[in-house]
Parts: C-alpha cells; structure tokens; sequence
C-alpha cells in the first residue's frame, strides 16, 4: 500500500474525490465488527488520470468486543488478502514501494464479479453493522474500491459503513497549527498533514492509550533527535521487502528538523507503540499495523461510531 507516502503526495489534491457531502452523514451506530482495509496500487490517482488499479488488497476482520478485551491483534481474526493482474502498467514509483511487478503478477486474475462476491461474503460472515476502516481511506482506498465495484456493476450492502482513520487521528490528536493560524488571521494556512497539536484538556481514563496528547510534543522531540527507522528510496536501489532498517519515508528529512510530526499511518503506529513502524509495504502488514493502533487509541471506537458514513456515499474513482 502507498500507506507510508500516500498521504502527504495525495492530500493536496483535496478535490479530486471525496465523500458526497449530499448523502453523507455521520452514522452514529454502535458498530460489532469492524474490518481494516488497505491496497497497492498501480501508482497515485492524479499521476494516472485517475486510471489507478488496485494489484494488492487485505482485509482484516473482527468483533468490537475481542478488540475491546485485547491489548494487540484479537485471537479470533478474520483475513483476506488477493493480489490482481491490474491489466496495466505499474509504476516504477509504485513497484519500488511494493514490490510488486507486472511480471509477478501476470498469471493472475484482474479483479473479477468472483473477487467482489467474496469481498461481499467475507463482509456478511462478521456480525453487523460492520464498519471499514483505512487510512486516508476517503481519498484513496474508498474511491478506488468503489470504482473496481462500480465498473462491475456491483455495490456493497447499505448496512456497511466506512472510516477514515487519518481523519480519526486528526481529530483525536488536534492541531494546534490550524487554530493557531486561524486566531493569529495569518495569509497562509498550515500544512495539512502537518503535526503540533495542542495540550489536552482532559486525560484519558483508560490505561490502554499510554499517549495522551501531552505525549505529542515529547514525541516529536525525540524524533527530532534520533535516526529516522525508515527510508522509502534506499539510494538509487530499490529497497528490499524484508528489511526492517529502511528509513521512515521521504518526510524523514523534515522529521529530523524542526517542522511538525505528520499524520502518516507510521507516525501515528511509533507515537502510539514507541517504536519503528514494522510495515513492509504490504497491504496485509499495514492493515495489521492500523489494526495495532486502533487497539492502542481508546478513543478510536467512539470516534468511528459518531464519524463513520455509509460505504455506498462514497464517489467512485472517475
């Protein structure tokens, strides 16, 4: 998944997609099961006409409850994962992130009716109301998945709803920078993706999430003072899909300076856990990840519950 860069290259293209603000309310349900989504991709929508094809796809399913009573992955987990012939070419960018190559995957089967029906019967084994959730899900994932469905003629239930939990920990974790900006009247926003949120009021009760928002500003200052865990381009090489030494990405260089933390899934997975992001750019590895910092943010579930809206408001990729 582009789950390492995908949010800063693609935040700013804000208008390109996004949830039909006519139809899309928040759900404001007690959900059961929630499920954890993520793709790779062919490349980024806006440097491909908006032509992007999933080639990479896990779901990661389970009960709220066994996620309430765990403090990591729930024993009872449900899994599905497929790779697809995207039937185009793949971007170097893309297979650098990977590791996927058209040539790895050209015995296989595009996205098909069969692979939308199993999505659709993998969603129906979980108690409902199920909620999706992925990171920068309302701008990538979502849009992506709803055009491989639409071009199918195929629709999820109306009972299913999705989450975008970048926008979770946005507001979990506020930004004192926009407030800031907005009070001092100034002519430039800040960055969006940017980090530097403010004190909390109040401090969770739970002993689950360890980071209170106080958290934040020791957090950033010690990124600012040690090795960066990840890089996304190792030199002019492409990086090796098992090793766990690669820098955090190419937001690295502004982590080691004095600019704001941002709210990529690996950020938020090291503040959260206090140590290196263990994706490996692979869809299944950074849907466990996200699964590993929804456990570890007390806040996430009552957040999804009054935020989430229903999968089928989302506009599909055009």
């Amino acid at each position: 998944m582009w789950g390492l860069i995908r949010t800063s290259l693609y935040l700013f293209s804000k208008n390109a997609y996004s949830v039909r603000l006519n139809s899309a309310k928040a759900a404001m349900v007690t959900f059961n099961s929630i499920i954890v989504f993520d793709t790779e991709t062919t490349g980024l929508p806006h440097l491909e006409n908006n032509n992007t094809r999933i080639t990479e796809m896990a779901l990661m399913g389970c009960e709220i409850e066994h996620l309430k009573n765990s403090t990591d992955i729930p024993r009872v987990l449900h899994k599905l994962v497929f790779c697809f012939n995207p039937m185009k070419m793949i971007t170097p960018d893309s297979t650098k992130v990977s590791g996927l190559e058209n040539e790895m995957l050209m015995n296989i089967k595009p996205f098909t009716v069969t692979d939308a029906e199993m999505l659709n019967h993998f969603i129906d084994r979980l108690p409902s109301p199920v909620c999706i959730v992925a990171h920068n899900g309302y701008k990538f994932d979502f849009p992506i998945l709803q055009k491989h469905l639409h071009q199918l003629n195929i629709t999820l239930p109306d009972s299913v709803y999705c989450a975008d939990s970048l926008k979770a920990f946005q507001e979990i974790f506020p930004n004192s920078r926009q407030s800031q900006w907005q009070n001092k009247n100034t002519n430039q926003p800040p960055e969006k993706g940017d980090v530097t949120p403010e004190k909390a009021t109040t401090t969770s009760s739970s002993s689950s999430l360890n980071a209170t928002y106080q958290n934040w500003a020791s957090f950033k200052s010690k990124r600012n003072s040690q090795k960066v865990c990840r890089q996304l381009f190792k030199d002019k090489s492409p990086p090796s899909i098992s090793s766990q030494k690669m820098e955090l990405s190419q937001l690295s260089t502004q982590m080691l300076t004095s600019s704001p933390v941002r709210y990529t899934l690996s950020t938020i997975y090291e503040f959260l856990h206090g140590n290196c992001y263990p994706g490996g750019h692979r869809a299944e590895e950074d849907a466990k990840a996200l699964l590993r910092c929804i456990i570890k943010c007390d806040k996430f579930l009552s957040w999804m519950n009054d935020k989430a809206v229903a999968f089928n408001t989302i506009k599909p990729l055009l």
